[in-house]
């Protein structure tokens, strides 16, 4: 994994960043809006976000990040009975076991179809940013979600936690007021 400056600087196309949540967004958003050779736009998909005020408030802050940085936002939500299905079998799984494993792909699976049809070569991820999730295991199932593409879409290998970045959303958070919740999103992760 290459470090952050040397990657962006090969960048030859627009950066399609799946944001798990704003503040995790805010580690990786603020960086690349003052990067000048790079585009980026930001896919929220995030079915495993329980329950629908929640979900709500979650994208709210995503959106009000995105009338600050200036970022164009789509959106897609397949409904939390999609991440249900997902992890049938795995509820009594331990937080950041089989049960993240199959929500991360989930999540990455959808970011690179939707990065497919819309012509990105490049996908990035902020559940990288937390440092309560695995980012070696997180960037392993990109890998294996590239190959499935034949390179024709990447994931590009962060770990925005590094160097500040999760102290850095933090601060951004402050700065904007944005929520910063207490649990990953599913009700698994809440109890």
């Amino acid at each position: 994994m290459l470090n952050k400056s040397n990657m962006l600087a090969e960048i030859d196309s627009r950066i399609l960043l799946h944001a798990c949540c704003a503040p995790c967004a805010l580690s990786p958003v603020p960086e690349f809006a003052s990067c000048k050779n790079i585009g980026y736009d930001v896919f929220f998909y995030n079915p495993n976000i329980f329950d629908e005020a929640e979900y709500a408030k979650r994208l709210g802050e995503v959106e009000k990040i995105a009338q600050i940085f200036k970022f164009r936002l789509f959106i897609q939500n397949d409904g939390y009975s999609k991440f249900l299905q997902r992890v049938e079998g795995l509820e009594n799984e331990p937080e950041g076991g089989g049960r993240c494993v199959k929500c991360f792909e989930l999540r990455l699976q959808a970011a690179f179809k939707f990065a497919s049809a819309g012509g990105y070569k490049y996908v990035a991820t902020t559940l990288t940013t937390s440092p309560h999730k695995n980012a070696p295991l997180i960037n392993s199932i990109g890998r294996k979600i590239t190959a499935e593409y034949g390179d024709s879409v990447r994931l590009i290998e962060f770990d925005f936690k590094k160097n500040n970045g999760f102290k850095n959303s933090i601060d951004y958070c402050r700065k904007y007021s944005i929520y910063r919740q207490n649990y990953c999103g599913c009700h698994f992760s809440k109890r």
